[in-house]
């Protein structure tokens, strides 16, 4: 068996796409799944299958459409590999201020050098990033809800599909 995160984008925001977990997670066991767990209402997935990650991914949009009647933007990763994202954090927690907080966007992925640059240009007072591979580590002043560098501003720049949790989200997925 594999275990996977899956992340999805778009749902259960501002009244829309709405997906209540206990639902999602009895539709993807009665498919098979196993050991199926959700985090909170923004689609973090943990599960089980003999399947490779591509098949996965295809196989899950499937139930997603036929189920929900649209597409739900997703990043899948290996447990294993996900699980390695807290340790990664550039921005220890002692080094913040009580105003400051981390974000991690997820890139389908990886940016080239030159959109890797362009991100850095926009960094404001406070604000620094840190790119590793198709994950971006956004240290900001910022309330979440208002973050400048939203999922759609990624999405523009990397052109690539991005979905961003709170380093705290990223934490307690990588222990279910």
């Amino acid at each position: 068996m594999n275990t996977y995160v899956v992340l999805l984008r778009g749902i259960n925001v501002s009244g829309q796409k709405l997906i209540k977990m206990e639902f999602l997670r009895t539709l993807l066991q009665d498919h098979g799944y196993k050991n199926v767990r959700t985090y909170i209402q923004s689609g973090n997935i943990v599960l089980e299958t003999s399947q490779e990650i591509q098949v996965l991914e295809t196989e899950l949009q499937s139930i997603f459409v036929h189920t929900f009647g649209y597409e739900i933007p997703m990043i899948l990763f290996r447990r294993d590999a996900f699980e390695t994202f807290p340790d990664k954090n550039p921005y220890p927690e002692e080094t913040l201020t009580n105003t400051q907080k981390v974000y991690v966007t997820f890139l389908k992925e990886t940016p080239s050098a030159k959109q890797i640059e362009q991100l850095y240009t926009y960094a404001g007072e406070g604000e620094q990033f840190t790119v590793m591979d198709t994950t971006v580590f956004v240290c900001c002043e910022k309330d979440g809800r208002k973050l400048k560098y939203s999922n759609h501003f990624m999405e523009r720049l990397f052109k690539t599909k991005a979905t961003t949790r709170n380093l705290a989200t990223v934490q307690r997925i990588a222990q279910l």
